[in-house]
């Protein structure tokens, strides 16, 4: 997919932690047929212990190795960190541009819970369309309902809501994760190094999170000039890179979607919308990269997205008159980010400085409508020293300094527990203008120490000052990391996070405190047998201090804010079985879980609106011969919470029947299940290549049912569905 890159992936191999490991031992294969590749050099941190493939493809490295070099004659360099278990390492042929990236490498830095698939895999999962910010959603510890959540990352990690986890690219926040309904992430896979995938006990160096972490690094340096054009159902994409000199590099990308001309054709003349703007998204990325001198590297990337859509109905709302008529939604932010990496010895600097802008607009009716602008500047800095292969200490601070500009005249928008959608007729409104700032500080420390070759001890904690709500949060954490002479890796972590109150409506006020969890996981992984790896975590997190609103949403009173005065907790198993060979891979992923809260000391303890008690995912992909490629994912999961209408009385006063509901979040909507497919057809030329797919999101056509309509006196129910079908068909030129 990509071509040459540099030899160095300097910060990868720095940012892993060079205690004692046990010895690291592997395969290398040819990405495109799995034929093994012997006389290839392999070598860790030391090229002079190098050590060469035999006629099976298979290496092993003795004693401390965070990670391995791999050259080959005529295949493209290859970096991979060494995680647990056998690492498998497909090198694609010069000129073909395969490479690895990885989700959650590492084996210090990965917490319990944390997952490893390479990009030759996750971008043709089925269904994802090859995105791999979209296949997160198949890995242990995330809901498959969390992406239509406006303003938010859209995933639901342990039973969090979405606000409560953070998607991170190159240290900074970005607002949202995907396009519109979720077809498609803001950021494409080419533009992506790897992904870092954490459900929870994550470190110190990253804050403002109650929930889990996804952290994104931007792509590596091309060393040759390249690219490729993409149409499919889905967008239009286009790339093209290059080196600029000896020292430096370059990529540009950009992406529209093709929605907007398919919808005409499939939408029915007597549907009653207008659409004045088809749902529509593109987005953009530009990065650069310069190394002045051995020891310094310089990058440079700057991104965003587009979202808009527009429509009319002319149907009446009798429930809510003020809602005919008009919705419109525009969001849209970018993001530049500037990162400089130093290295002298066993000393790491890595500083990056980002500014920040994105706007949310929603018009509903005539005369209401939600504006919120924001802009900000960060920075963060962190200094790391591995005075020797046992110990290794680390330090770090960020500033965040954002500013909200506001202009609304809108309900506040439904909050846990609360069964009813927002009425625009009779709630009461937040009629108000003005801007709020919002200075975030934060530093930590932290210290890895392996007293013995098999135990990795980490400890730190991190202090978080929000200014605003003028606030002081200690945090402390640990990790244990056992490697078991058997060649099996356990792991136990725990510490204390918070999320700061500036989602949304919450950010009007400034007398709250943050949201606060107690983390707790344990988890192991074992190779049972070459190619076949299993892991499973167990976690427990105790919540404080929630966010509630103690007033009906339609009175008045409600206007006076939020209080922190809820409590909840979650727990659960999640594990992973994968399985990996010459011409296949596949995994079985299963979470159970459980995710209550209570809203006051007088209130029962309920659901959470995202707990999801069973999500089981299997999935497999097989090469046949050098060119086809097939696979498909199946997926299993208990539907979402919803509170249950009991009934209605009517209410002559306005003319309107008004529900009655049973015990909040007390029922389910229907058991969710589909089967995606995916088949992939490659011509290889001389200096370029050509590819086409066909992936189909829920081949059966079993739409899945999100939550639940009713007619006008709530005496029958309708289903709110998802997309019952989503077929993808894509060419690809390549370079």
């Amino acid at each position: 997919m990509l071509h040459n890159r540099r030899l160095f992936y300097s910060a990868m191999l720095i940012l892993a932690p060079s205690v004692a490991v046990a010895d690291v031992r592997g395969r290398v294969v040819d990405d495109a047929t799995q034929a093994p590749i012997a006389g290839a050099t392999v070598y860790g941190t030391d090229p002079d212990a190098a050590v060469i493939t035999d006629d099976d493809g298979r290496f092993t490295l003795v004693g401390d190795v965070p990670a391995v070099t791999v050259v080959a004659d005529d295949h493209d360099p290859v970096v991979a960190l060494a995680g647990a278990g056998e690492v498998l390492v497909a090198m694609a042929a010069t000129g073909t541009g395969g490479e690895v990236i990885e989700i959650a490498g590492g084996r210090i830095t990965a917490s319990p819970g944390a997952a490893t698939v390479e990009r030759t895999e996750i971008t043709r999962l089925p269904g994802a369309r090859g995105d791999v910010l979209a296949g997160i959603k198949n890995l242990p510890g995330v809901a498959n309902n969390g992406s239509l959540t406006p303003l938010t990352a859209g995933l639901i990690i342990r039973g969090a809501s979405p606000e409560d986890s953070r998607v991170l690219v190159d240290g900074f926040e970005i607002p949202v994760l995907y396009h519109f309904l979720g077809v498609q992430s803001v950021l494409p896979s080419e533009m992506i190094e790897d992904v870092e995938y954490q459900p929870g006990t994550f470190g110190v160096s990253q804050g403002k999170a109650s929930g889990g972490l996804v952290s994104v690094s931007s792509r590596a340096d091309a060393t040759a000039p390249g690219g490729f054009a993409e149409l499919s159902f889905i967008n239009v994409a286009g790339l093209v890179q290059g080196p600029i000199g000896t020292r430096g590099s370059y990529a540009i990308a950009a992406r529209r979607s093709v929605i907007d001309a398919l919808l005409p054709a499939v939408i029915p003349a007597d549907a009653g919308l207008d659409f004045t703007a088809y749902p529509r998204y593109y987005d953009y990325q530009a990065r650069i990269a310069y190394r002045p001198a051995t020891r310094w590297a310089l990058s440079g990337f700057a991104f965003g997205s587009d979202d808009k859509v527009q429509l009319l109905s002319d149907g009446d709302n009798a429930a809510d008159p003020v809602a005919s008529g008009e919705f419109a939604n525009a969001t849209s932010f970018t993001r530049v980010i500037g990162t400089a990496t130093y290295r002298r010895g066993a000393l790491t600097s890595a500083t990056g400085v980002s500014a920040y802008t994105d706007r949310n607009h929603f018009t509903v009716g005539a005369d209401r409508f939600l504006n919120l602008d924001r802009a900000s500047v960060a920075a963060r800095s962190e200094l790391t020293w591995d005075p020797s292969t046992r110990l290794r200490l680390s330090a770090g601070a960020e500033a965040d300094l954002t500013r909200t500009a506001f202009a609304m005249k809108f309900t506040r928008p439904p909050r846990e527990g609360d069964p009813r959608g927002p009425n625009f007729s009779e709630d009461a409104l937040l009629e108000t203008r003005g801007t709020t700032t919002s200075p975030d500080l934060a530093t930590w420390m932290s210290t890895t120490w392996a007293p013995v070759r098999a135990l990795e001890l980490t400890g730190g904690a991190r202090i978080d000052a929000f200014a605003r709500n003028e606030v002081v949060v200690a945090q402390p954490r640990g990790q244990a990391v056992w490697h078991v002479a058997d060649g099996s890796t356990l792991r136990a972590a725990a510490g204390v996070y918070t999320r700061p109150p500036e989602n949304l409506d919450e950010n009007l006020q400034d007398d709250l405190d943050p949201e606060r969890a107690i983390q707790t996981a344990f988890g192991g992984e074992r190779q049972l047998a070459p190619g076949l790896t299993a892991s499973g975590t167990i976690f427990y997190n105790r919540l404080s201090d929630l966010l509630v609103l103690p007033a009906d949403r339609r009175d008045p009173m409600s206007l006076g804010g939020y209080v922190n005065q809820g409590t909840g907790e979650s727990y659960g198993i999640e594990l992973l079985l994968k399985v990996r060979s010459e011409r296949a891979f596949g995994w079985l992923a299963y979470t159970g879980a459980r995710a209550r809260r209570r809203d006051a000391p007088d209130q029962p303890t309920r659901r959470f609106d995202y707990d999801q008690a069973h999500n089981l995912i299997a999935v497999g992909s097989w090469k046949l011969g050098r060119n086809w490629q097939v696979g498909g994912r199946f997926q299993l999961t208990t539907g979402k919470p919803y509170t249950p209408v009991v009934g209605a009385i009517y209410q002559a006063d306005i003319d309107l029947y008004v529900p009655s509901y049973g015990p909040l979040n007390s029922a389910r909507v229907a058991t969710q299940h589909q089967l995606d497919l995916r088949i992939d057809r490659t011509w290889r030329f001389r200096s370029w290549s050509l590819s086409a797919y066909l992936d189909v999101s829920n081949v059966y056509v079993n739409a899945a049912a999100i939550d639940y309509a009713y007619n006008f006196d709530y005496t029958a129910r309708t289903a709110i569905t998802s997309l019952p079908i989503l077929p993808a068909l894509g060419v690809r030129g390549e370079l």
